[in-house]
Order: structure tokens, then C-alpha cells, then sequence
């Protein structure tokens, strides 16, 4: 954010510099796609980003908004979304085929070139799917969602009250969620992918919420999640490749990948068991040593302070 966002600023001017600077972040990356193609892996993962922190913020002032603006932007984000998610998916699972998974498998194998040419044919069409949004009028119509939805912020009630305000009530809220979403996923593994979202919501709202708050506070904080979500990350990547080559195999003439198949599921169930001896040894822990400061208001060094005490009188 600007400088000139902080925690004394109203919230209705701080939603709107967000939402705006990151609204913008999306249309600028639909454009360089547009022009400069769709086949670098890490252009469609900055533009995927982008969008997913421009939800967040979406989410976070879904209160300040028109509600039918907030729905129609909402929806286009994540369309785009999606879209992009399929590429850079297809893409993760490439380089863990061709990597042979660390030296687990040989890349050169029938099963791994197999399953390697599957992968290439889902980013193909999952490119085309992609490459059907980058056209003028996909920005155009973006950029226009984004003017009306900026107008419809209000400006009276809650959008008036300090920034920090709602950052405090945002942590209130989000760090319990985030404790009982990991504590039920490190002993259930079903419930491991709903944690990995409110994982990814905490990480972008923390980062748009950074003003109201000391930057050592906000290093830290934006340290952990990302740890939190790299691990969640090894966890989905080698389970969305397992489910990949399950239904391969079910479709090929001899029914099996079994090398391919068993590597995989042990390498995700390792990877799990990381996560979740992590969590309950330390990770649980360190949140409460990060975020605690936050919690109890640390401000950000440019927030207005009350005025020194005077000096008492010299003694007669």
C-alpha cells in the first residue's frame, strides 16, 4: 500500500487504494498475457496470484460495497482464476515428473513419459481455455467492473472508522478459524484441504492489512504463512498428481500405473506427516509467538501517537 495509507486512515479510503492497486495488479497481468503469450509458467503464477489477492481484498470489504458489483467482479476473478489454476497445475506437474520426483522415479520410464504426455494435453487445453479471456474486451469489461465497484464504497458508518479497527477484528476472527481449521487437518486428513484456504486467506489478508501494523510484526507474520503454505503445498501438489495418474491408469488398455501410483501416494502421505508433526510440535506454536504482538495493537511506526507527557516542574 502507499504511504499514505496507515492505521488512522478511514477504512473506506483504505478499501478503496486496495482495491483499486489490486484490481489494477489483475487487468495490467491479463494484459501482458494477452501480449506477450501464455506459455512461461511463471507469468500465469504471478497472474494467478494477483488474483487471488485481489479476492482477498474483495472479501475483506465485502461490507463497504454494492453487493451486485462485489458478486460480478467476484466472478470474474474467479473464472480467471480457475483457469489459470489449471495451467499452473499442469505445469507444477510437469517439472515433478521430469524431476522424477528427487530421483524417486526414472523420468525416462514408460509410466513417467506416459503420464507426461497426458499432463502436456490438460495444459494445452487448459492454455485455450485461458487464452479465450485474454481479449480486449475481457479487460475492458474488468475495468469497468472495477470504476462501479470503487463508486458503490461507502463512505458513512464502519467505512468512517479507523483502518486498524477492522484489521484488529479481522485477526479476532481469523486466527482461531486458522488454529481449528489446522488442528482438525493434522489429525484428519479430510479436513487438510479446507485448512489450505483459510491458510491462503489469512496469508493475503495479512499482506493487505500490512499498514496498520509494525513492519518487523508484518515480516514475521508474512513469513509463517508462507511456510505454513509451502508445506500445505507439497502436500496438495503430490496428492492433485496421485488422483492425475489413478485416472490415467483406469483408462489405459493394461489398467496400471503401479510404480507411478505407489511413489506417488507415499511420497504425499510423507508429506502429510511432515505437515502434521510440524503443526503440533511448533507450528501451533510459533503462531501464537507471531501474531500475538499483532494482536495486541503494535501500530505501525507512521501512526499518529499521543503527545509526550510534559516534564514535571522542577522541585522549588
Amino acid at each position: 500500500m502507499t504511504e499514505a495509507i496507515g492505521p488512522e486512515t478511514p477504512g473506506h479510503q483504505a478499501a478503496e487504494e486496495a482495491l483499486a492497486r489490486l484490481l489494477a495488479d489483475v487487468a495490467d497481468r491479463l494484459r501482458a498475457l494477452r501480449r506477450r503469450g501464455i506459455k512461461r509458467a511463471d507469468r500465469v503464477h504471478r497472474f494467478r496470484v494477483a488474483t487471488r489477492r485481489a479476492s482477498a481484498a474483495l472479501r475483506l470489504f465485502h461490507d463497504w460495497v454494492d453487493d451486485a458489483h462485489w458478486q460480478r467482479i467476484r466472478r470474474t476473478l474467479r473464472r480467471l482464476r480457475r483457469e489459470a489454476g489449471a495451467v499452473r497445475s499442469a505445469d507444477v506437474h510437469l517439472h515433478m515428473l521430469r524431476d522424477g520426483l528427487g530421483g524417486q522415479l526414472d523420468p525416462s520410464s514408460r509410466e513417467v513419459r506416459s503420464m507426461a504426455r497426458s499432463v502436456r494435453r490438460s495444459r494445452k487445453a487448459g492454455r485455450a481455455a485461458l487464452a479465450r479471456r485474454l481479449d480486449r474486451r475481457s479487460v475492458a469489461r474488468l475495468e469497468r467492473r472495477t470504476d462501479r465497484l470503487l463508486a458503490s464504497i461507502r463512505t458513512d458508518g464502519p467505512g468512517r472508522e479507523p483502518f486498524e479497527n477492522m484489521a484488529q477484528r479481522w485477526l479476532g476472527a481469523s486466527l482461531p478459524e486458522l488454529v481449528d481449521a489446522c488442528d482438525r487437518s493434522a489429525s484428519d486428513r479430510e479436513a487438510f484441504h479446507p485448512a489450505r484456504l483459510v491458510a491462503k486467506r489469512l496469508r493475503y489478508g495479512v499482506e493487505i492489512l500490512a499498514p496498520c501494523f509494525a513492519p518487523e510484526g508484518i515480516d514475521a507474520a508474512l513469513l509463517w504463512a508462507t511456510d505454513l503454505q509451502d508445506r500445505m503445498g507439497e502436500v496438495n501438489d503430490l496428492e492433485e498428481l496421485q488422483m492425475l495418474v489413478s485416472t490415467a491408469a483406469r483408462e489405459r488398455p493394461d489398467g496400471a500405473m503401479p510404480a507411478l501410483e505407489a511413489t506417488l501416494a507415499a511420497r504425499a502421505a510423507q508429506a502429510y506427516a511432515r505437515y502434521a508433526q510440524w503443526w503440533k510440535s511448533s507450528g501451533r506454536g510459533e503462531l501464537a509467538r507471531v501474531f500475538g504482538p499483532m494482536m495486541a495493537g503494535i501500530r505501525a511506526p507512521h501512526a499518529p501517537r499521543p503527545p509526550p507527557a510534559p516534564h514535571p516542574p522542577p522541585p522549588p
